[in-house]
């Protein structure tokens, strides 16, 4: 199975650490929506060029590589990758002249892999659909495969697939997000290697996705964000590099290179912060001493940082989405500078480090935090014309009820002597389940043995007499005598209640009752099937008009609190039933999945999906409908 997520660009590529990608098949999250956001093109990418496809059976791309006199850059930068992504064994490149293909390999490594199948099909569907590709081993001898894609101009698509050993889900996000930052480098690459290169070289491409490496290693955010800082300060030999986050209407500093703690109180940190206020009310990049491009910015709180014995100041502010997230500040040893080309080979990597750190701090925060961001969010999308609804899903109570249930009733009036089973416990089919006393039917037995002796020997008597009128009479009394006999020898036969199937008994406990009189016909025990079972849910005669028979939707069981299981609506039941002070409508559904830990009688809540609704209907229309009704009932 494969699951996508937004494809990247090369400065909010790495937004995709903040989420997980949206799964499908068996790694869809039961009972909530997905949001696929607009894909943005990159900027500015020169044609490709060249004309060497390397095959895999597909058909070549004349026309569309024209100008690149080798693609061995290609395959250096593929080796590159699989240098980074640890567990990586194969790669391959791929392009076609349109989402709907044909799409060719223009580079693979190693020229010979198994692999190569399932990557040029994550590819094909990741430059197809623009989306990132995760495809899920399916087998023993398959590989997990990641592919994402890069559009170029003039309609042609372009994918990079990986082949991995096999890891957990959170790390094949980890390195879906290397592949694609490196992806993000892909044009800069093909316009150097045909000689027209305005973007920055292999080398700090190189170094930007060791950066991001660096952030992906640490887990929790200060641990990456200190990383990130003290990588940026060894890399441009910096006294100090401070790394802040925006917060609400402050800014704060949250890393320091090289220092595990600092005092938040402290004037150095204030100063910090101040500098980095600075350059993100401007949005711009502020240097102190100022630089010819610097002129008419305000930098005050720059020149009383370099107070504290910095030779210079730079400040970067750290933009995500089209929007200001923090900045990183850049101070320079005493009597140093700043490095003319700081600005131009730092930007990238902080555009792309610095919402992988914003997504790693996102998760450290409280729980009441999640609560009133998640509330935000719910109040901005309810006022977003590009968020318009959400899944609607009608709730109900629900219980298990085996698709075949047979009652094991009492074959005649009597006492019941022995139980042998009661509710829960699996029965094969013929075991015993308990027993009635037979003592008074094997009385009556032999009393009809005894009178179908008798009348035997009076008939035998008669035919030795030639008595022809009494032998009709005698011969019906033998026969009448025989069939009490067989009824009785049948009813001692059912005095042993045995089970109908293999299955678990459903309803019966007697081992508290032995002895106690049954009347013929009282159930002594149900018996279910194991393996069969239907869902009941008693949905609310409100909404009982977003049910449909085949609507999907899912239940989950007080005993299984943790484990879903899928259901398809069945029948509903066109007569409503009251109980516990409400109305409800009894609504039948189909059982997917394994039911091996399902047992008949368990409770929970069904949720049956109704399509899609308007946040402000879902949130309102209970009470417009109460209102419209009690208006109904009291205006003439």
């Amino acid at each position: 199975m494969a699951r996508t997520a937004q494809a990247p660009t090369l400065r909010g590529l790495a937004s995709i650490g903040g989420r997980t990608p949206h799964l499908e098949g068996p790694f869809e999250a039961s009972g909530r929506a997905t949001r696929t956001q607009d894909r943005r093109s990159p900027t500015r990418y020169a044609a490709l060029g060249g004309n060497r496809v390397l095959g895999l059976g597909e058909p070549p791309l004349d026309g569309m590589v024209g100008g690149m006199a080798t693609l061995a850059p290609l395959d250096a930068w593929l080796a590159r990758l699989c240098d980074l992504v640890p567990g990586a064994s194969a790669a391959l490149l791929v392009a076609g002249k349109s989402e709907q293909g044909p799409f060719g390999a223009l580079a693979k490594r190693p020229t010979e892999s198994a692999a190569h199948g399932d990557l040029l099909a994550a590819a094909r569907m990741a430059a197809a659909s623009g989306r990132p590709v995760i495809r899920a081993a399916e087998g023993e001898h398959q590989q997990p495969t990641i592919a994402v894609p890069a559009e170029l101009p003039g309609a042609i698509r372009s994918a990079a697939a990986l082949a991995l050993s096999p890891r957990p889900d959170a790390d094949l996000s980890a390195a879906l997000q290397t592949l694609a930052a490196g992806v993000a480098w892909l044009p800069a690459l093909l316009d150097q290697s045909a000689g027209r290169s305005e973007v920055p070289s292999a080398s700090l491409a190189r170094d930007t996705l060791e950066l991001v490496a660096t952030c992906l290693d640490h887990a929790e955010f200060h641990a990456a964000a200190t990383a990130v800082a003290s990588a940026l300060a060894t890399r441009y030999r910096c006294e100090r590099v401070s790394v802040g986050f925006v917060a609400g209407h402050e800014l704060n500093v949250m890393a320091i290179s090289h220092s595990a703690r600092f005092d938040e109180r402290s004037h150095l940190i204030r100063d910090i912060a101040a500098a980095m206020a600075e350059a993100v009310d401007q949005d711009a990049v502020v240097f102190d001493p100022p630089t010819s491009d610097g002129a008419g910015l305000v930098r005050r709180a720059h020149t009383a940082l370099r107070e504290h014995g910095t030779g210079a100041v730079c400040t970067l502010p750290i933009a995500s989405r089209g929007e200001i997230i923090g900045a990183v500040t850049f101070e320079a040893p005493a009597r140093g500078r700043i490095e003319a080309g700081l600005v131009a080979s730092a930007r990238p990597a902080i555009d792309l480090v610095g919402p992988i750190l914003l997504g790693k701090l996102a998760a450290e925060r409280s729980i009441a935090a999640v609560i009133v961001d998640a509330a935000r969010d719910q109040l901005d999308a309810l006022r977003d014309p590009r968020h318009p609804g959400r899944k609607l899903a009608v709730s109900a109570p629900a219980h298990l009820e085996g698709i075949v249930q047979r009652a094991v009733v009492a074959p005649t009036d009597g006492f019941l002597t022995e139980s042998r089973a009661r509710a829960g416990d699996i029965v094969t089919k013929g075991q015993v389940l308990g027993a009635l006393d037979a003592s008074e039917l094997a009385l009556e037995r032999r009393k009809s043995l005894a009178r179908r002796e008798q009348h035997a020997r009076e008939l035998r008597a008669a035919m030795a007499a030639h008595d022809g009128s009494k032998i009709p009479a005698l011969r019906a009394q033998v026969e009448q005598a025989e069939a009490e006999v067989a009824l009785q020898e049948e009813l001692l036969k059912r005095t042993e209640l045995v089970a109908p199937f293999d299955g678990i008994v459903a309803r019966g406990d007697w081992t508290q009752s032995l002895g106690s009189p049954v009347a013929r016909g009282d159930v002594l025990f149900e018996v279910a099937p194991l393996d069969r079972y239907r869902v009941i849910l008693e949905v609310d005669e409100r909404d009982i008009g977003d049910v449909r028979p085949g609507s999907k939707g899912v239940l989950t069981l007080s005993a299984l609190p943790r484990e879903s299981s899928s259901v398809v609506v069945e029948r509903i039941t066109p007569v409503a039933t009251s109980k516990d002070a409400r109305n409800f409508f009894r609504v039948e559904a189909r059982l997917e999945g394994d039911a091996a830990a399902l047992r008949p009688g368990m409770e929970g809540v069904g949720k049956i999906r109704a399509g899609w609704r308007r946040i402000a209907w879902i949130w309102s229309h209970s009470i417009f409908d109460w209102l419209r009704l009690w208006l109904w009932a009291r205006l003439p």
